[in-house]
Formats: C-alpha cells, sequence, structure tokens
C-alpha cells in the first residue's frame, strides 16, 4: 500500500461521523477511540485509512459487537482474529486510502493498551513524528 498526503481536519470530521454511528449501533458505554496515523495531527503521511478502536469488556460483549459490525457490512478478517482481537474493513476489497478499519478487542489486555500507548506516544513525541518518513 503506498502512503499518501494525509488530511487531519477532513480525517477528524470523518472518524466523528463514524464514531456518532457506532454509538448509535453500540451505545454509549463501548469505549471507541480514533487511532493510527490518521489519529495524530502531525502526521503528514500514512495509508489516510481511518483506524477505530473499540473495546468490548468480555468474550460475549465481544461477540455481540462482531455481529452488529457484520450485519452493518464491515468485513471481518478470517487471518486477522483470535481470542481477544478481531479485525474488520469497510471493504472486502484491497485496502486503500478512504478505507475504514475496526480493531475490536477485548479491554483490559495487553493488545487493547498497545494501541492507546502508540498514540499517546505519538501524540506526546511531537520531533519524532515531523521525522517519520522524512
Amino acid at each position: 500500500m503506498e502512503l499518501v498526503k494525509q488530511d487531519y481536519e477532513e480525517n477528524i470530521k470523518q472518524y466523528q461521523g463514524l464514531e456518532k454511528k457506532l454509538k448509535e449501533m453500540l451505545g454509549d458505554s463501548i469505549p471507541i477511540d480514533h487511532v493510527g496515523s490518521t489519529a495524530i495531527p502531525k502526521m503528514k503521511y500514512g495509508k489516510n485509512i481511518i483506524d477505530i478502536l473499540i473495546g468490548a469488556k468480555d468474550t460475549i460483549q465481544f461477540d455481540k459487537i462482531k455481529q452488529i459490525l457484520e450485519r452493518e457490512g464491515y468485513v471481518a478478517s478470517q487471518k486477522s482474529k483470535d481470542n481477544i482481537y478481531q479485525f474488520f474493513s469497510s471493504t472486502a476489497e484491497e485496502t486503500r486510502a478512504g478505507d475504514v478499519h475496526i480493531h475490536l478487542v477485548i479491554l483490559d489486555t495487553d493488545r487493547y493498551q498497545e494501541f492507546l500507548i502508540l498514540k499517546k506516544y505519538l501524540l506526546s513525541h511531537e520531533e519524532e513524528v515531523k521525522n517519520i518518513l522524512k
């Protein structure tokens, strides 16, 4: 996949619309976060894909959310899944700029925290972000 110049303001608008729809589908109590390169204001280049992290409190809630996402047209990857993680994309075709990726992860797991730790790190290390892909 080719890296493209990103428009942070446009990506935030797109994320906010998606977050609203997801909250309507899943409820306000489900944690939903914008992660990945489009969530970092100074990240000039990336895949320009909106990455969304959704946390499930347990496997029962995980399965319910999975069913809702599939019913709404998100495509579950058979390659990227295990007992605490499931990857979804907005299209079945090859990933491209403008797509949406959803990462459904059980809360309180290392995998869930890794998404948030990376985002927090990039947000607090602006100089490193500026140097990426120089």
